[in-house]
């Protein structure tokens, strides 16, 4: 497969080539070290669907469409657990939430401070390198607000960098 846009001619051939792009797209969607596992479960859909698979150029957005399936479907069973930590944590008057401190992770919390689809958006435009119809595609939503969510990102995104540049600073 020598162009990234080629549809793949099988399924071995769809993991290899994707592989890398959904492992930093589900990273950079806030899922961390879960991205790894999600990953495995789009690849095992998209593999016993391949035959659905587009064979065109519309077969990235059909397999970054399961890949936010999967990826809502994780944050439904992530925020369930969280609820549940959060109130045996209540019962108990010791706060055990994780603080962040270093520096490196200073991204990975604005990328956090994004609303999911305006972090769904920004990850797919800038690590995958899809289009807005591509990443309109892929997430099920117009065109037009994949556009207003990503400049209202970039925004926030500045906002958020700016007032980190200054606390430095000061």
């Amino acid at each position: 497969m020598g162009d990234a846009l080629e549809p793949p001619r099988d399924a071995d051939e769809l993991v290899r080539s994707a592989w890398a792009p959904m492992l930093r797209y589900l990273r950079h969607a806030g899922l961390g070290d879960a991205a790894l596992d999600v990953a495995q479960e789009v690849f095992a859909c998209a593999v016993v669907r391949f035959s659905a698979c587009p064979k065109n150029e519309l077969w990235r957005r059909w397999l970054f469409r399961i890949a936010t399936y999967k990826l809502k479907e994780h944050r439904r069973v992530e925020s369930r657990q969280r609820r549940k930590r959060d109130a045996l944590a209540a019962e108990s008057s010791t706060d055990t939430r994780p603080r962040v401190v270093d520096d490196s992770l200073l991204f990975e919390s604005m990328l956090a401070a994004l609303t999911d689809l305006e972090r769904e958006a920004v990850v797919l435009r800038y690590a995958v390198g899809m289009s807005s119809p591509e990443i309109a595609d892929a997430l099920g939503v117009p065109v037009h607000r994949v556009r207003g969510r990503l400049l209202e990102a970039r925004r926030r995104l500045r906002r958020l960098f700016e007032r980190e540049e200054h606390n430095a600073a000061g």
